[in-house]
Order: C-alpha cells, then sequence, then structure tokens
C-alpha cells in the first residue's frame, strides 16, 4: 500500500511537469508557486495547497488550456 503522502508527492511531481511543458517556471524560495509570461505581458499564478490550487491571471488562453490538460489527468 502506497501512503498518502508518497501520493500526494507523485501527484504534485506530475503536476510540475505538466505546467513546465506548458513553460511555467518554478518559484526558487517557494517550490509550491509557478509563473508562466506570455510573449505578450500575460501572466498565470498557480499556487498549490494541499489539495488546492490557486490560480490568478490575467492569461484566460492560457487557463483554458491548463484546464482541459488537468481534467484529463495528470
Amino acid at each position: 500500500m502506497i501512503s498518502n503522502s508518497h501520493q500526494e508527492l507523485s501527484w504534485f511531481e506530475r503536476f510540475k511537469g505538466t505546467i513546465k511543458k506548458r513553460g511555467c517556471s518554478q518559484g526558487q524560495s517557494d517550490h509550491t508557486l509557478s509563473i508562466k509570461h506570455s510573449h505578450n505581458g500575460k501572466v498565470v499564478i498557480f499556487i498549490v495547497y494541499v489539495d488546492d490550487i490557486i490560480l490568478t491571471r490575467n492569461y484566460d488562453e492560457e487557463i483554458i488550456k491548463l484546464k482541459e490538460i488537468l481534467a484529463k489527468g495528470i
């Protein structure tokens, strides 16, 4: 049986890989923070806290794409 903490870490690693493929960079001092900047100055900020993902953005197109990817399963 796999422990919950191992499953959570495994999920987080898959999540990081998925958003990294989309061009997001991970925060250096806070590894639960990821940011993506577009070429035209838009930004998406992700913060993962336990089993929640907090998003803030002015980059709606990227949010739509990421929601579709995440809905398919990481």
